[in-house]
């Protein structure tokens, strides 16, 4: 998928949002971290009074009772394992700190929250209560970013459908139980102090936490849990994600697109098999960035480091044209690095791909524009190449939401595409990463016609091969589903509503073309009375 997004503009259909009503009564209010070590205040409300507790807020708990989440399979030293590598999941910029987000990686159905409590200009803490009922100056603190699974323990209910409560508990708004941003339960409604005591010291009662950071603005999850995941999360490195800001070069200089989330009807393989295949941009982008009836011309693919379980780099060159740079670092990040000229000045496409379940994954894609020193853009030798760049520098001046209509808009010259080359592979059961460890991976070379263009995708599928025995260790169902192309070109429900800023716009959008139907209705309606 050569990125570039054209100044193309999509209309996303509406839909509305799910609120979710507190449930501020018989809550119970336990201690955990607002500030630390701070003596805070808390309020809690009984159905007939209200108390004041004075307490001394604790470091939260480190330790995770509920049966850990390992690697499924046993992974050889020079292989990748899936479950002990951090996964780039979401812009930290387009979540709602106010809200429960559900992501599902590698199978696994998890929540995202912000744990930052809510408080006065002072700092103290506001108490429990809806948000219209929040002082004027009441602001969420910057908290931190947590991943459980989302399964309330009690019942099993969905935690991303529950709220964030103002102390920073993520609440279940089934029956009202809370937790900690360590996992660990802190209220059940109407359980008296010795029935709540039992229900905590249960090792069922608490959530599977993930360990989790932040970096680049985006949010990493490590998708085991347990006093071992803590280990070794801490011991293992984020993927190296191009930074243009470790360039050296002067800030005013760099241009970055905004970041785009999608959760695409594609596999993560599939998705990355096609942002590293040049030959498709000629014939799928057409009318965009390509053009199907210009003379197609052979590239040449040099491998300039060799692959290992951490990933590979590939050197790209057409004729008459400077080399570029593909880098693919496992277990997702992958860059497209156009260096022009000696002064630093770059374009650069980056995408974060993670494996969401079986025909579905995660991704996140931003563009770089580092100008020259005299502070123009730099050219590529190729007129369309030249027109992505200066689209950036526009869209720029646009809000995201604009950028977001471009992006997809693109996406989808794809995703039609790698969507049915995936399940007609699927079908015919040529070609799958879905298999469990029983069954025998199979060949890529066997299920297509290659030829010298599919260089750089063979590479990729090799590294599949040679690093991950053919498969991807999903937990849970193997089966790949069909969905229509409806499904496919589902923008509101792939990347809208999980962006505030998107959302905010759609709702603004809604609100005028409301009040223009109503303009447009009353000036009718007069005009029947003449």
């Amino acid at each position: 998928m050569y990125w570039s997004f054209p100044v193309v503009f999509l209309l996303a259909s509406s839909a509305p949002s799910t609120a979710f009503s507190p449930s501020p009564s018989n809550l119970q209010v336990q201690a955990r971290r607002l500030n630390q070590q701070q003596l805070v205040k808390l309020a809690y409300r009984t159905n007939s009074q209200s108390k004041d507790i004075d307490f001394i807020v604790p470091e939260p708990l480190s330790t995770t009772k509920t049966k850990p989440i390992t690697s499924p399979n046993k992974v050889e030293a020079d292989g990748f394992d899936w479950f002990k590598a951090w996964h780039p999941v979401f812009p930290v910029d387009i979540l709602d700190p106010e809200k429960p987000t559900p992501l599902e990686l590698l199978g696994m159905k998890l929540v995202v929250y912000n744990d930052g409590a809510v408080v006065n200009k002072e700092g103290e803490f506001t108490g429990f209560g809806s948000k219209l009922a929040r002082p004027k100056d009441a602001q969420r603190l910057e908290g931190t970013w947590r991943a459980f699974a989302d399964a309330c323990p009690h019942r099993k209910a969905s935690l991303s459908e529950g709220r964030v409560e103002d102390d920073g508990s993520l609440l279940c708004s089934y029956h009202g139980w809370r937790w900690g941003g360590d996992g660990n339960l802190t209220a059940v409604p109407a359980a008296s102090k010795s029935e709540l005591q039992r229900i905590i010291d249960n090792p069922k009662s608490s959530c599977n936490a993930f360990p989790t950071k932040v970096k680049g603005g985006l949010l990493y999850v490590w998708p085991c849990s347990g006093s071992d995941a803590r280990i070794e999360s801490e011991l293992t490195p984020l993927p190296e994600a191009f930074d243009p800001e470790a360039l050296g070069v002067d800030e005013k200089r760099i241009v970055n697109s905004p970041y785009v989330f999608r959760r695409a009807p594609v596999s993560w393989d599939f998705f990355l098999e096609n942002a590293m295949d040049p030959a498709h941009v000629q014939h799928a982008h057409h009318g965009t960035i390509g053009n199907r009836y210009e003379a197609s011309v052979p590239f040449d693919t040099v491998v300039t480091k060799k692959a290992s379980k951490n990933g590979f780099e590939m050197s790209i060159r057409f004729p008459g044209a400077p080399a570029y740079t593909d880098k693919f670092e496992a277990p997702g990040v992958f860059s497209i690095n156009f260096p022009l000229g000696d002064d630093g000045a770059a374009y650069v496409i980056q995408a974060f791909v993670t494996p969401s379940s079986p025909g579905w994954s995660n991704v996140i894609t931003r563009q770089t524009v580092v100008k020259t020193k005299d502070g123009n853009v730099p050219s590529t030798g190729n007129k369309r190449r030249d027109g992505q760049m200066n689209g950036i520098l526009k869209l720029k001046k646009l809000p995201d939401f604009f950028n977001n209509f471009a992006v997809h808009r693109f996406f989808n010259e794809d995703m039609v595409h790698i969507h049915s080359q995936e399940h007609h592979m699927a079908g015919s059961n040529e070609y799958s990463l879905a298999k469990s460890k029983e069954e025998k991976a199979d060949r890529y070379v066997d299920a297509i016609l290659p030829t010298s263009v599919d260089k750089p995708v063979i590479v990729f599928r090799k590294w599949i091969k040679d690093f991950s025995k053919g498969r991807i260790p999903y937990k849970g169902n193997l089966a790949l589903h069909n969905v229509d192309r409806n499904v496919v070109f589902d923008v509101y429900h792939q990347s809208t509503v999980y962006s505030t800023k998107c959302m905010s716009a759609l709702k603004n959008a809604n609100k005028a073309r409301s009040f223009a139907l109503g303009a447009i209705a009353l000036i009718f309606s007069g005009n029947l009375y003449f």
